[in-house]
């Protein structure tokens, strides 16, 4: 069980099992979203998009891949692969990161698929650990931000503040843009103390936001004026709480 990104493994392992076990089956497990998939059309399936899970996959293949040596491929999404990760460490001691969890999610479903039992050994190469991931997969805030937990996920019912209406607690207008914004009105915003400046399309939805912190280096890096729109500064790093 392998996790092909660049190809080393797959290529360096795969070609050397099949030279000493010529019955073995390489099976690899491959992001969706990523492209290296065979055959083709399961790297295609509906909501394909970017992802998360860090190390295996490639939007081309790798000149050093000889995907060939590899006998089936498991596609993986970032809720199984992330899923299967936490469980290691949580059950077995593990500190997997993403790229493991992909690949033991893989195992697991190629066991079930083709019906493995006690007279089958399968062996699961783990590719990476714990270390890069502590603020990611690892902590539920960056989960739920990614949309792979919901926020009911992060809700805690005996919380001091869970029971107080958010309408009582006084908080400062904050100031609100538009598309149609420009640069000169998020430093107005600015020098009123705003920090996070959230803009809302016609029908009053959150589609962006300005970090203040963000800001200068926007503005610095770009040579951005007064008159510039505001889609010059804004971020995708606005996360939108639900509340109600």
């Amino acid at each position: 069980m392998l996790a092909p990104g660049t190809g080393g493994s797959l290529t360096g392992i795969g070609a050397r099992m099949k030279e000493v076990m010529p019955k073995v089956k390489i099976i690899c497990a491959d992001p969706i979203g990523s492209l290296l998939s065979v055959p083709d059309h399961l790297n295609y399936p509906p909501g394909a998009g970017s992802y998360l899970v860090e190390g295996p996959g490639h939007e081309e293949v790798p000149f050093t891949m000889q995907r060939e040596l590899a006998d089936h491929w498991i596609k993986a999404s970032d809720p199984n692969a992330f899923k299967y990760a936490r469980m290691m460490t949580e059950l077995e001691g593990i500190m997997a990161g993403g790229c493991s969890g992909a690949i033991l999610y893989a195992a697991v479903e190629y066991a079930k698929k083709f019906k493995l039992g006690k007279g089958n050994k399968m062996v699961v190469v783990l590719t990476d650990c714990i270390r890069h991931y502590v603020e990611k997969l690892y902590s539920d805030n960056w989960m739920v931000e990614k949309g792979l937990y919901p926020w009911s996920h992060l809700h805690e019912s005996d919380h001091l503040l869970s029971k107080i209406p958010i309408k009582s607690l006084n908080l400062l207008k904050v100031p609100l843009l538009t598309p149609d914004s420009t640069v000169g009105d998020v430093m107005q915003a600015v020098k009123k103390g705003a920090q996070i400046l959230p803009v809302l399309n016609a029908e009053g939805n959150i589609i962006d936001g300005v970090i203040m912190k963000k800001l200068m280096w926007f503005i610095v890096t770009n040579n951005l004026k007064k008159s510039d729109s505001v889609q010059d500064v804004w971020t995708r790093d606005i996360a939108v709480v639900p509340y109600g």
